[in-house]
């Protein structure tokens, strides 16, 4: 393998995540419990969800990988840890920097957001990065969202609610600028559904990798 080829990256929810999210589906009275960061609505690394079945942890962690597209090497993974009943993952955290968001009525749906990227170096292709961004919980009366703050370098998760929390997602193209020259990428996003299985694209957009321009020697 050429020095510096990542390999394609598959950067989604593990298939046993999906299918614990798919249990909650259907459920009622849910509590999500967060640290947060900066403001409210931002959370550090993790968030419990707690169901009358069941108690997860929501996960976005860093992994290192060397010298990807020529950006950062640290790249956030999303994924769901299914915790006993009576695991408090912030046991040790203070109780006023904690967070409680409840919803009290139904799920309807969960929806996924995949963001993925063909990328090149000049005219050869590189690798492919697979990747969920984004989880949104769906009742009958709103959304409640949560998504990663940058693809790249940052455990940060943003929490939106609303009716249709996409809108208040980071857009495509500024989420994925984050390849370097000579690297350059194209570009998508869609929405899944963990009801139905169904898929919709929502954007397209191309990433020409940034270039560094070297300062003149004096």
């Amino acid at each position: 393998m050429e020095y510096g080829v990542c390999g394609d990256k598959k950067r989604s929810i593990s298939e046993k995540g999906k299918e614990d999210l798919k249990a909650i589906i259907g459920q009622e009275n849910i509590s999500f419990v967060y640290r947060r960061e900066m403001t409210e609505n931002e959370a550090y690394y993790k968030i419990q969800i707690k169901t009358d079945k069941g108690n997860y942890l929501l996960k976005n962690g860093l992994d290192w990988f060397d010298n990807c597209f020529a950006g950062g090497d640290w790249l956030p993974h999303f994924d769901i840890e299914a915790l006993s009943d009576d695991v408090n993952p912030f046991e040790n955290s203070k109780e006023s920097k904690l967070i409680v968001i409840t919803l009290d009525e139904k799920v309807v749906d969960i929806l996924l957001l995949r963001d993925t990227a063909n990328v090149f170096k000049g005219d050869k292709h590189w690798q492919n990065i697979d990747s969920s961004e984004g989880i949104i919980f769906v009742t009958e009366k709103r959304q409640l969202g949560f998504f990663k703050d940058t693809m790249w370098l940052d455990s940060t998760i943003n929490i939106y609610e609303g009716k249709n929390v996409v809108e208040m997602a980071e857009g495509l193209k500024k989420h994925l600028d984050i390849f370097g020259w000579p690297f350059r990428a194209k570009c998508e996003r869609f929405l899944i559904s963990l009801n139905d299985g169904s898929e919709k694209k929502l954007d397209t957009a191309e990433e020409i990798g940034e270039k560094i321009e070297e300062e003149p020697e004096i």
